[in-house]
């Protein structure tokens, strides 16, 4: 039996399995409202770190993310972001402290309805302490939980074409050629 190329070349596209991923996230919902094409879609907003930007850039047009539901998409960095209650917002950033306070600091202002955040990267126990800890200390004791979900999602790379990606390492390097000050 032969094996079949188109399946292994499926497979390998890194583009199409980390759009698909992204897809997903941004349909993993609830109820929402149906289209003409029967596709029931919940509207929502997608807040965005410079890495979400990064990732999402080259993977969907803003005429697909409207198809998906994305009303706007707004910088998470941003001071001046106008409440929406109503809306569910999806988070797409990179798992830092300083994230997780400000996605913190938006369930304290009520600026949406829902919270369902997903870091690009894996999360250390550490941020989501901080999530954890700040969101309990913004909320009144009674009230309800604003996140509805928290994910960790493997989708730190840019992929730019299907067997071409660039890792979402932004200015920050390292360098290994020690430069001096060692010591001999």
């Amino acid at each position: 039996t032969r094996t079949s190329s188109s399946g292994v070349e499926t497979m390998l596209n890194i583009r199409a399995r980390q759009r698909d991923a992204v897809v997903a996230l941004l349909a993993a919902s609830g109820a929402g409202d149906e289209h003409s094409e029967g596709i029931v879609v919940e509207w929502k907003v997608l807040v965005l770190d410079a890495t979400g930007r990064d990732v999402l850039a080259p993977l969907l047009s803003v005429n697909e993310l409207r198809r998906l539901g994305v009303t706007s998409h707004l910088a998470l960095e941003a001071a001046g972001r106008e409440p929406l209650e109503e809306a569910t917002a999806v988070y797409l950033c990179r798992p830092t402290e300083d994230n997780a306070k400000r996605v913190a600091a938006d369930c304290a202002a009520g600026r949406y309805g829902a919270l369902r955040v997903n870091f690009t990267s894996r999360v250390e126990r550490r941020v989501l302490e901080c999530l954890a800890r700040e969101v309990a200390a913004a909320l009144p004791e009674a009230a309800p939980m604003p996140i509805a979900a928290v994910w960790d999602r493997s989708v730190e790379f840019a992929a730019l074409e299907p067997r071409l990606f660039s890792l979402c390492a932004g200015t920050t390097t390292s360098s290994s050629s020690g430069g001096g000050g060692g010591t001999a």
